[in-house]
């Protein structure tokens, strides 16, 4: 994610003329944290969205599980981790069929 420009004096001076008199504001360091979340996109085939969504509502049906920790984000998240684990059976999935 891009950060945002620092407002210096010189940055003011136009915005002081659109919305009057200004002081300069350095930005809070920004707190790293192991729970910050960043967005991502990636593109998946309709079959896939199919299935994380299936996913997700059997989640919350049949394990009795909340929105957040059935949300989609979690389930990739958990995924992703599963298949950390077992690198070899994600290569094999990813293999194509010859």
């Amino acid at each position: 994610m891009a950060k945002r420009a620092e407002l210096t004096e010189e940055r003011l001076k136009g915005l002081e003329a659109v919305f009057g008199e200004a002081k300069a504001v350095k930005p809070e360091k920004l707190k790293t944290s192991k729970t910050e979340k960043q967005k991502v996109t990636f593109y998946l085939d309709a079959e896939a969205v199919e299935l994380l969504e299936d996913l997700r509502l059997k989640l919350r049906r049949e394990h009795g599980l909340g929105p957040r920790a059935s949300s989609k984000s979690a389930i990739v998240e958990a995924a992703i981790r599963l298949a950390q684990v077992d690198l070899a059976g994600l290569a094999k999935a990813l293999k194509p069929e010859e």
